[in-house]
């Protein structure tokens, strides 16, 4: 089983994922790009029972 770890830009919240992700996407559409400011935009969606913040708060 993987775990990937990851956070925010400014370092203030890291995460920690358990496994495979339940779903993965890209997306183009017009709110997704004014979301990210990029011309595509990937997400992956993991179970909350695998997802784990391990510094900074859970909000």
């Amino acid at each position: 089983m993987a775990n990937y770890t990851g956070g925010c830009s400014c370092g203030a919240v890291e995460v920690e994922v358990m496994g495979e992700p339940a779903a993965m996407a890209v997306c183009h559409c017009t709110i997704c790009r004014g979301w990210s400011a990029a011309p595509v935009t990937g997400a992956c969606l993991w179970a909350p029972d695998n997802f784990k913040v391990t510094k900074g708060q859970d909000s």
